[in-house]
C-alpha cells in the first residue's frame, strides 16, 4: 500500500502531474478541448487500480504497491479517455469487454501506452 510511504497528498500531486503531462502530451478528442474530471479515491474500490468511465477517470493508490504502477495507471485510463470519449464509443467497449475481457483492443492499446509513456512520464517528473 502506498500510503505507508507516502503521504496522500504526495500521492495525490503524483496523479495530477501525471494527468496534467497526459492532457500536454494527448490533448483532448473532444472539439470542445474538455477532458475527464480527475478523482483520486483512497477508499472505497479494493480490487481495482484505475477506471474511466463517463468522462471520469478515477485512481485509486491504496491498491497500488510502487509509483510506477501509480503512474501507469493515470496514462493507461488516460488512453481509454482517448478512445472513448463519447458514451457511443464506451458501449463499444463494453461489447468487446463482454466478448473478450480485457483481450480486446482498447485494453491492448492501453496497455501499451503504459509501456511506452510510463518511464517517460516518471523521468519527466523526476521520479527516477
Amino acid at each position: 500500500m502506498l500510503t505507508q510511504y507516502y503521504t496522500k497528498q504526495e500521492l495525490r500531486q503524483v496523479v495530477e502531474d501525471t494527468f496534467q503531462w497526459c492532457v500536454n502530451k494527448f490533448g483532448s478528442p473532444l472539439k470542445s478541448g474538455e477532458v475527464p474530471k480527475l478523482r483520486v479515491r483512497f477508499t472505497g474500490n479494493k480490487s481495482m487500480c484505475g477506471c474511466y468511465t463517463k468522462r471520469e477517470l478515477f485512481v485509486f493508490p491504496n491498491n497500488m504497491t510502487n509509483l510506477k504502477d501509480l503512474v501507469a495507471t493515470v496514462v493507461h485510463e488516460y488512453t481509454h479517455f482517448l478512445q472513448m470519449p463519447g458514451l457511443k464509443d464506451m458501449n463499444k467497449y463494453f461489447k468487446m469487454y463482454k466478448v473478450d475481457g480485457y483481450d480486446n483492443e482498447f485494453e491492448r492499446e492501453a496497455f501499451a501506452a503504459e509501456k511506452k509513456y510510463t518511464r517517460k512520464v516518471m523521468k519527466h517528473l523526476k521520479l527516477v
